[in-house]
């Protein structure tokens, strides 16, 4: 028995256009399949008892990596990770202690690729899922790319963020990624359209099992975003690539107050600066904006405020609560409560 070839396709048209002529290879010794982590493979194979029924039933099905969806709807087993949380809860009541992974050291991350998000706590921020009551905890990546034409420049750096991302992705659904990508993208579609596909190509793929864009229209949220600046780079175009295949959406020019003005990040001239994120956490998403520049945070960047709606919740009611009552004023420290503070506390 021959060991499995992987391939992979530097263009997503390449891999699926091989994908289409996979069926040709029926009742043979040969096939061709993507290729998904282990966690992913094993949901997959939970779920496809119901594939099969649905499919001799008539149904329309189709698989997005570890979901099933049976004529719109996704159906199945509880995920595995219900299925680990509830292990996890059942270990902390027998008195079980977790074993904490091991603590990476500098040298550690000597080999971490360039302009990746890095996984120390100064660029990767976690909040916990029950703040948002998310799926999972929300995690925040922070990425930088040198500029095209430099000394410091990677041809690999969509590539290896991309790498990264997967990585995160084992442990969440619900990611943004922020920062200088030094791309300019226009208003460029960053999601798949059947369009995208060769015309000989779109009797065999179901363009849904690429792209959660649904969520958008749920949201109203527009699929076009809006862009001051007309300008694509090579950077650009990769990153359009990458929000494709891993179902990242940006928020420039599409949500908040930046919805219709698609502001400059950059020298008041390019968008260079984003926001991407996941469509699980679009809902989650109150408000974006490019704020005007100031030299307190960057020599040629502007800032970008991103608000999210958290689901406060009351320990005793079960409810959210909230207070803004903007008749409290708070003066100034006065000393000579010193002591009597620290008697309080």
């Amino acid at each position: 028995m021959t060991r499995p070839i992987v391939c992979r396709f530097k263009n997503f048209k390449d891999r699926e256009l091989v994908r289409s002529f996979a069926r040709n290879l029926k009742d043979t010794k040969f096939g061709v399949n993507e290729q998904f982590p282990k966690e992913v493979n094993d949901r997959r194979k939970l779920l496809w008892p119901y594939y099969k029924e649905a499919k001799k039933q008539g149904q329309k099905t189709h698989f997005k990596r570890d979901k099933l969806f049976i004529n719109g709807k996704e159906i199945g087993p509880p995920t595995d990770r219900h299925m680990e949380t509830d292990n996890r809860q059942q270990q902390e009541t027998e008195g079980a202690r977790q074993k904490e992974p091991p603590r990476r050291g500098p040298q550690q991350n000597n080999d971490r690729p360039r302009g990746a998000p890095r996984r120390d706590a100064e660029n990767i921020a976690r909040v916990d899922r029950i703040l948002f009551r998310t799926e999972d905890d929300i995690i925040m990546g922070i990425v930088y790319i040198p500029p095209e034409n430099t000394r410091y420049t990677s041809e690999n750096a969509m590539s290896e963020i991309e790498i990264e991302f997967l990585e995160l992705q084992k442990n969440s659904n619900c990611i943004f990624l922020l920062g200088d990508f030094n791309s300019r993208t226009a208003n460029e579609q960053d999601f798949f359209n059947i369009s995208d596909f060769e015309e000989h190509l779109t009797e065999f793929i179901d363009v849904n099992e690429f792209n959660d864009i649904h969520v958008l229209d749920d949201l109203k949220i527009p699929r076009i975003r809006n862009s001051s600046d007309t300008v694509v780079n090579t950077y650009g175009r990769k990153l359009i690539q990458f929000c494709k295949n891993n179902n990242m959406y940006i928020l420039n020019g599409r949500v908040g107050k930046d919805r219709v003005l698609g502001k400059p990040t950059s020298r008041s001239i390019s968008v260079v600066d984003y926001i991407l994120c996941t469509a699980n956490i679009l809902c989650k998403v109150d408000d974006f904006e490019v704020s005007d520049f100031c030299n307190l945070f960057s020599d040629i960047h502007s800032p970008l405020c991103l608000s999210l709606t958290v689901n406060g919740c009351n320990a005793t009611q079960g409810e959210s609560e909230v207070i803004n009552d903007k008749n409290v004023h708070i003066g100034k420290w006065k000393h000579e409560k010193t002591i009597e503070y620290k008697k309080q506390h």
